[in-house]
Parts: C-alpha cells; sequence; structure tokens
C-alpha cells in the first residue's frame, strides 16, 4: 500500500502537470483541490459553491489530473451534465481558446457540435 506523502507528492505532480496544460499559473482554492483531490481518489464528489467560483475549472483540469494518475498518453475524457445551454456553449467556447477538443450536445440533438475523437 502506497504512503500518504507517496499519494501527496503523486497528486501534487499531476496536478501541476495539468495546471501546465491548460496555461494555469494561479493557485486554486481550497474547495477546487479538495474537490480534485477527491475525484482523484475515486470517490463521488459534489461541489456546491457559488456562481463564478470556479467549478469550472475542476473539470477543466481532470482530464489531465487523471492523466497522469494512469499514465496514459492522451488526457481522458470527462463527461458533463449542465441545466443550461448557455452553458454548455460557453464552456465549449472557453475551452476551444485553450486548444482543448470539446463538445456539447443539447437538448434537441441537432444544434450542439461533436468531434471524432481519435484513439
Amino acid at each position: 500500500m502506497a504512503a500518504l506523502g507517496d499519494f501527496q507528492s503523486d497528486f501534487q505532480m499531476n496536478l501541476s502537470a495539468a495546471k501546465r496544460a491548460l496555461g494555469i499559473d494561479f493557485e486554486l482554492k481550497e474547495k477546487q483541490l479538495e474537490a480534485l483531490e477527491s475525484l482523484y481518489n475515486g470517490n463521488d464528489t459534489i461541489v456546491v459553491v457559488p456562481t463564478g467560483f470556479g467549478k469550472s475549472l475542476i473539470f477543466q483540469l481532470l482530464p489531465w489530473l487523471m492523466q497522469g494518475k494512469f499514465k496514459r498518453a492522451d488526457p481522458m475524457i470527462v463527461i458533463i451534465a449542465t441545466p443550461l445551454n448557455s452553458i454548455m456553449h460557453d464552456q465549449v467556447q472557453s475551452l476551444a481558446k485553450r486548444g482543448v477538443s470539446a463538445c456539447y450536445l443539447d437538448i434537441t440533438g441537432s444544434s450542439g457540435n461533436t468531434y471524432d475523437y481519435k484513439r
């Protein structure tokens, strides 16, 4: 069994790599770190924080964080459900500006955008 210190250093190392991949050069908030660590540990996680707190950053970092954990060549896929089409659209636009492939599917199933994931 790995020691707690080993886990912490692996988590911190993979988090640093994930932040670099997205060009994030600032410190995360405590609740963001708690959520990422919980997800990293494989826990079901609910994050309840105010609008504008930075929830999106949690799921934006997660593919690269888990890429490091599982030693994969590519970032892992994350599926997000949101209550509003406008939120999905904004998130896809934000990720595209960072060079991240993302897509969404709205309730009609026709106005979202998709992409082919190449293995």
